[in-house]
């Protein structure tokens, strides 16, 4: 056999473009798609099918048994991790999803060369799982060309998301992936359909919590809902979680449905089993450069236009975000001050929507200056001079918040007597933000309250 290979110098190629960058590589790079794919095909290329009549063997076969393998050597403990990982994942089913999986994760932690090594050690386990004339891991030289290759990836820097995994059975192309943290409340509002182990959302109620922003659509996968995997989850797996985590607010993961603007393939598979059409996904359009107002409120701490406050961003948001704090860590923002209405022993979204109405017909004579300011573990509502505080409401005091479509500058949230899981007695403020803006960073940072404050109770 030749002492070169065609994969292995497209292997070095890329390492080389990848390296004159300098920059890390993450799911959105071109090019990552075509290194994955390239390792996999070096990993299958030879590689002998033993097992059997019945099941088709993979490189993840021997790289899973290779740490079982090697018990008695000093395995790297990072390489350890990784297989675990990968062996108790949820969201991949298949020796193929498990195989892509863990070559994202070694890229990540940078033991791709262990798992090679490991094998090129025991010639025994390498003539048992790959043909020495037609391979490259069997092959005494081009395995150790591989292996240097493989040296030269761990000093590229790789930020991948990991989280990211559901579809690696079909494919290296992965879909947009969302992480959001949602207001507690007894209805997200979304309808979900199970179809070949995937949680097919097939209409989202609007005005609700899921559809606010656009964070959840028709035609998206729910993926995780409290860290917990819904790959192949069974009917009532998703009521059961919200009933076990009632109170807490919302965490929630997603495959979205569009991917550049277009329909992702996997997914327009299971838009089609559901009898979905196309014109029941929303095409976002493309989003308009921030408005130019000034600001002008002194209160307001500002720093770029268009930009939140670092306590109102969530996991889906971008990292580059500039924080605009007070010289307290606290930010203040002005706000009318509408009513205060007790609500009973219901404190969820519905009730919010429901008293937000309501009050709209004597709005306008109920007007006060107030100004808000998100602590770290509470919401002070004050006068203009910060004389005087009205109310004082510590997040695990707030059951939920929101604001209604047709009133985007009003907003609300619900609190209790006393910490919401257990209040018996309601009451919802409702306010209006200077700007629309303005409303949805307060909730979101009422939203991010709720997680703080469980590190300080």
């Amino acid at each position: 056999m030749s002492v070169s290979d065609p994969l292995l110098k497209q292997l070095k190629a890329l390492i080389l473009e990848f390296r004159l960058s300098e920059v890390a590589v993450n799911d959105k790079n071109e090019k990552l798609q075509t290194l994955c794919d390239i390792i996999e095909k070096i990993f299958r290329k030879g590689l002998k099918q033993n097992g059997g009549w019945f099941s088709k063997t993979d490189y993840w076969c021997w790289i899973s048994k290779s740490v079982y393998d090697a018990v008695n050597d000093r395995v790297n403990p990072i390489f350890v991790m990784v297989t675990n990982i990968v062996n108790e994942s949820k969201k991949v089913c298949t020796l193929q999803g498990k195989g892509r999986l863990f070559i994202r994760c070694a890229l990540v932690k940078k033991v791709l060369s262990v798992a090679v090594e490991l094998l090129r050690k025991d010639q025994r386990l390498t003539d048992i799982w790959y043909d020495s004339e037609y391979s490259i891991l069997g092959n005494e030289i081009l395995s150790e060309i591989f292996i240097s290759l493989l040296f030269e990836i761990t000093e590229i820097k790789f930020l991948l998301n990991l989280k990211n995994a559901s579809f690696l059975d079909e494919t290296w192309n992965l879909p947009v992936y969302k992480e959001y943290e949602l207001v507690p409340c007894d209805d997200i509002g979304m309808t979900v359909q199970y179809l070949s182990g995937r949680t097919l959302v097939i209409s989202v109620v609007p005005g609700s919590v899921a559809e606010e922003d656009g964070k959840v659509g028709c035609g998206d996968v729910l993926d995780e809902l409290f860290d917990i995997s819904l790959r192949n989850a069974n009917k009532s797996k998703v009521q059961q979680i919200l009933r076990q985590n009632r109170g807490w607010p919302i965490r929630l993961s997603v495959n979205k449905c569009l991917k550049d603007n277009h329909i992702y393939g996997p997914i327009e598979e299971l838009l089609t089993l559901a009898n979905l059409q196309r014109d029941q996904i929303k095409i976002e359009p493309k989003r308009s450069p921030a408005s130019s107002d000034e600001e002008t409120d002194f209160f307001r701490p500002v720093a770029e236009k268009g930009r939140k406050p670092a306590h109102a961003l969530l996991p889906g948001d971008y990292s580059d975000e500039i924080p605009v704090h007070g010289p307290e860590q606290k930010a203040f923002y002005p706000v009318l001050f509408i009513a205060e209405v007790y609500v009973g022993n219901k404190g969820g979204q519905k009730e919010i929507l429901d008293v937000i109405g309501q009050n709209m017909v004597n709005y306008p004579g109920k007007q006060q200056p107030f100004l808000l300011q998100l602590g770290e573990t509470e919401v002070l509502v004050m006068t203009r001079d910060k004389k005087q505080v009205v109310y004082r409401h510590c997040y695990t005091e707030i059951s939920s918040c929101g604001r209604r479509l047709d009133t985007m500058k009003i907003f609300a949230y619900i609190c209790g007597e006393t910490t919401c899981s257990i209040a018996q007695n309601f009451k919802c403020h409702i306010f209006e933000a200077e700007s629309i803006d303005d409303a949805k960073i307060i909730l979101c940072a009422i939203g991010q309250g709720f997680h703080r404050t469980t590190f300080y109770v």
